[in-house]
């Protein structure tokens, strides 16, 4: 994928719970899930999709990825100590040993470019497509071909059950001079069936494996003729038939691997503080972020005076974090209970028992001092033996929130073999939680939170939970199609018609996920096309997968809003073929955009581009569009405009201007009597006159009129005149005499 990140990493404050989530959203951009395909051949199962991600190299540069956008990642500070408690790979750790040559600065030392990871994320067809290829080709074109002999025999005088007796025997004749043509399909069918049992069994290019099952078929009818073609091809079918359906060779499996880009934390405790204070060779002093970077418990003191200096201020502090319930964040209609210095219960409150399956709750624990905390389900699991933040935070807090979601075990024992006995026991759940302290002191005893699933059939029936585009969204005004994505609070499938109707009834189906690793932020996925014609609203209807097969009995109703128009450009500025003058260069320029129609009546995002890539505009987001350039120089321009509002409709516009610096002075080109010394310029400007020779123009006293027309006081004398245009460049000074011609 391709992805502007920034030339040199910004860094983050930390210090602080606002910097900290900034954090979190800048670094989330590097967090990827990766799915890697497996495919049955005859040997078992062999990875052909997406391998590399299974494999440290994802890790490796998925962390660079990571840490290209800012203090994220696994990474190292100016001493040259390492942390990973900034990134979690599914793909596992790498050795961050090979970060400490970037430990100090390098003035010589360009920026790293970005690598590029398209083939870790590169779509491809797989086996599967190829093999599913062959055999319904195969299928096709030899059953073609066997009727085409059947209706050979049939059309030259035969009974039918002769017509195919004959035609299972022996093959076609020139009945109706079509039988060699039904024997050529036969022997195509019989090079696909081949060429899908070596693609499926042997996971074999299907190209190739058609090239390798042609020549054989080929060799067949050299050395035994058509009838052995025939048996060949039959044969060959029946065994991609069982080799698929029946032994399951062909089959895929997925593993989602997942890494998460999380800021990048100091080490724990304060024993490097006071290397920010000692002389750094490229001159950069101990500043408030380098000291932090440190170390957890590094302090700057005495700050603007001078004498800063990086110090640990809890070098004491070996006690590890208590936690309590966070009072006051749980959602409504549940609630702490049980509640011991070792964990409480998380309850329903009508009965003080188990929670509703599929329904997220969010809730939180406190902490005495800022603390890293993990979540795990094995009480004797180490601190660093857990894999998941609490939360999915690694920052060091006191207010922590998490949000638990509780599957139905019932609903997956058909998708995964479920006994009752296991059905019961992943009903109980207990999660056990420990705290790290800026010190890195961690309880030595798990916090137990403890939780069930409400026993029996799930009776409750999906609910949408979000869609994507929002209801209620805008389509362009020329659109026919809409893709829509919609996310449910449990695995099931989901219809859509342009009536309300039940969910047997409805036409279209959307692609549902429905595995249990699939579960996503806002539930689980399904995503369809929506067919919009004269219709802009949609009734949806789910029904799950458990053994009741619980469906919706109420549609959830999704609109659009069609675009009244397209959208227009309807004026730029400086124009097409306008010229601007300026005096000094460089000088500024503004752009500006007005746009009407489309979805919001010309609410729209402008874009220009010089011809090296588009930017937005500064000032944008509505009808009008404004950019400032206060580095223009002289010369001609050609700019590309394009705006796109909310709906996807787009408009285009370019203009070209050309920029010219006026740098001489205005000239007098005549200078005669009318009521007074009238002088005319050949530019617009001021002009002046002093009867000095030593002529200042300060001094001098200022002719009336404006434009190219200036008059004085006349005098019989001699003048001396200067004129300055507007953009402060003075002519040269003229002298000239006055006479009476009386």
């Amino acid at each position: 994928f391709d992805l502007c990140t920034p030339k040199y990493p910004p860094g983050f404050d930390l210090t602080n719970e606002a910097g900290g989530r900034n954090a979190e959203m800048v670094c989330s951009m590097g967090s990827q899930k990766c799915t890697v395909v497996y495919v049955k051949r005859i040997s078992g199962w062999k990875c052909e999709v997406n391998c590399d991600c299974k494999d440290t190299i994802f890790t490796q540069q998925m962390n660079d990825f990571c840490t290209s956008l800012g203090d994220c990642g696994g990474y190292v500070n100016i001493a040259g100590q390492t942390t990973d408690d900034g990134y979690k790979s599914g793909a596992g750790q790498i050795d961050l040993n090979q970060y400490k040559k970037y430990a100090r600065n390098n003035p010589n030392q360009n920026p790293a470019e970005p690598g590029n990871l398209s083939f870790l994320f590169g779509e491809s067809g797989g086996a599967e497509f190829n093999e599913d290829y062959g055999l319904k080709n195969a299928m096709g074109v030899g059953g073609i071909g066997f009727a085409i002999q059947i209706v050979s025999w049939y059309a030259a005088g035969a009974s039918l059950e002769t017509s195919i007796s004959v035609a299972l025997e022996q093959g076609g004749t020139p009945g109706l001079g079509i039988g060699a043509f039904g024997n050529a399909l036969a022997a195509a069918g019989a090079a696909m069936s081949t060429a899908g049992i070596l693609s499926m069994a042997f996971g074999m290019d299907y190209t190739t494996a058609l090239i390798i099952a042609s020549t054989a078929v080929v060799a067949v009818y050299l050395a035994w003729g058509w009838e052995a073609v025939k048996a060949f091809g039959i044969y060959a079918l029946i065994v991609l038939v069982i080799l698929k359906y029946i032994i399951g060779i062909g089959k895929t499996k997925k593993k989602v691997v997942d890494f998460q880009c999380l800021p990048w934390q100091p080490p724990t405790g304060g024993t490097d503080c006071s290397k920010c204070n000692t002389y750094d060779p490229f001159g950069v002093p101990c500043t408030d972020y380098r000291c932090k970077s440190l170390g957890q418990t590094c302090e700057l003191i005495n700050k603007g005076t001078g004498q800063e200096k990086c110090i640990d201020n809890s070098p004491t502090d070996v006690s590890s974090p208590r936690i309590s319930p966070l009072f006051g964040t749980i959602s409504e209609g549940y609630e702490y209970y049980d509640i011991q210095n070792t964990g409480f219960r998380l309850v329903d409150s009508s009965d003080k028992a188990c929670i509703p399956e599929f329904t997220p709750i969010e809730f939180g624990i406190k902490t005495n001092k800022p603390a890293q905390c993990k979540i795990g389900e094995d009480p004797l699991q180490t601190y660093d033996q857990m894999s998941e933040y609490f939360g999915g935070s690694n920052l060091f807090l006191t207010n922590h929130t998490n949000i638990m979601f509780m599957p139905s075990p019932e609903a997956f024992k058909n998708q995964y073999n479920l006994t009752d006995e296991q059905i019961k026991s992943l009903g109980e759940i207990d999660f056990y939680i420990k705290c790290k302290s800026v010190n890195g002191v961690v309880n030595s005893a798990s916090y137990t939170i403890r939780s069930c699933v409400k026993p029996g059939k799930d009776l409750t029936a999906p609910r949408i939970a979000r869609t994507s585009p929002a209801n209620g969204a805008y389509v362009g005004y020329n659109q026919t199609q809409q893709d829509l994505d919609i996310w449910i609070n449990e695995p099931a499938n989901c219809k859509y018609s342009t009536e309300d109707k039940d969910y047997s009834l409805m036409e279209n189906s959307f692609n549902c996920q429905q595995d249990l690793e699939n579960y996503g932020l806002y539930g689980w996925a399904c995503d369809g096309v929506l067919d919009l014609g004269g219709n802009n609203e949609f009734y949806i209807r789910c029904q799950d997968i458990s053994d009741n097969q619980n469906a919706m009995s109420q549609s959830y109703v999704y609109s659009l809003e069609k675009s009244a128009s397209n959208l227009k450009i309807d004026e730029v500025r400086p124009a097409e073929g306008d010229e601007i003058f300026s005096g000094v260069e460089p000088m500024t320029v503004e752009l500006q955009v007005e746009t009407s129609g489309g979805a919001e009546q010309g609410k729209a995002i402008c874009y220009y581009d010089f011809g090296n890539s588009e930017v937005s505009f500064y000032e944008t987001d509505s009808n009008y569009h404004n950019q400032e350039f206060n580095q223009i120089t002289r010369g001609a321009y050609n700019i590309d405009i394009r705006c796109e509002d909310v709906a996807g409709n787009s408009a285009e516009a370019s203009t070209s201007f050309r920029i010219r610096i006026d740098s001489s002075g205005p000239k007098i080109i005549r200078m005669y009597y009318d009521g007074g010394m009238k002088v005319i310029t050949n530019e617009q400007a001021e002009c002046r006159y002093d009867f000095k020779q030593s002529f200042k123009w300060d001094d001098a006293e200022i002719m009336s009129g404006d434009g190219i027309e200036h008059i004085g006081d006349w005098q019989l004398r001699t003048y001396y005149i200067q004129c300055e245009d507007e953009y402060e460049n003075k002519g040269g000074k003229v002298r000239i005499r006055a006479y009476s011609l009386v």
